[in-house]
């Protein structure tokens, strides 16, 4: 009895041992990593703007019966609008942050002449997601901004955008489909010059994409 229960001891400390490998090596992904940091970063918005709808709720809570024309009605309305335009910017916010994280990480792999601005990424991804969020008619004129993407729904946008997005500048910067100026030009106009494909690419993909989903 005594060597069975030692060999189920040791065939469970085997396979989580196993278990603690696998879950090492999926933190460190890249991919894995640089949403998981992203959550974290984008936390103060979740909890700060929640904390509105406790508040809207609070004299109810307490037994107060609010009638059609009370002062409770444009209280609840205030503290709405509170939590709709912070928390209903989370997908936004995120996609920012993925985008951010992602670079710094892809960006070691580059040559120390040849960084990423981490700034114009994100700058890229945000227009990537209005690109896709966004509806257009047929003249190419908007007609509907779906604010309702940019909150809860739109977390699985920005996490497609704020991974891929990042890659296009990395592989534009690889194999150098860059535009270079003279060394005598400011480094702050050269650095603009060097994304010019990079974002031209981002919103050309993007771009095809979004019309596909505004009309399919």
């Amino acid at each position: 009895m005594i060597k069975e229960k030692r060999k189920v001891e040791n065939l469970f400390k085997k396979f989580g041992q196993k278990g603690i490998n696998l879950a090492q090596k999926i933190s460190q992904n890249k991919f894995v990593a640089s949403i998981m940091e992203s959550f974290i970063l984008v936390m103060p918005i979740i909890i700060a703007s929640t904390l509105f709808i406790l508040i809207a709720e609070l004299p109810i809570s307490f037994g107060y019966k609010p009638s059609a024309d009370s002062w409770y009605n444009d209280f609840k309305a205030f503290c709405l609008r509170l939590y709709n335009l912070s928390y209903g910017l989370l997908g936004a916010c995120l996609c920012i942050a993925i985008s951010s994280r992602m670079s710094e990480k892809i960006n070691s792999k580059l040559e120390a002449s040849k960084k990423m601005n981490i700034i114009i990424n994100a700058f890229s991804t945000y227009i990537a997601y209005f690109l896709i969020s966004v509806g257009h008619s047929k003249d190419g004129s908007f007609f509907n901004i779906l604010f309702s993407i940019f909150g809860v729904k739109g977390i699985f946008i920005s996490i497609i955008c704020g991974t891929i997005v990042p890659w296009f500048f990395y592989l534009c910067y690889k194999f150098n489909i860059i535009i270079r100026l003279p060394k005598q030009v400011p480094q702050n106009i050269s650095q603009a010059f060097l994304n010019i494909f990079s974002l031209l690419f981002v919103i050309i993909v993007f771009g095809v994409f979004g019309f596909l989903f505004a009309f399919f």
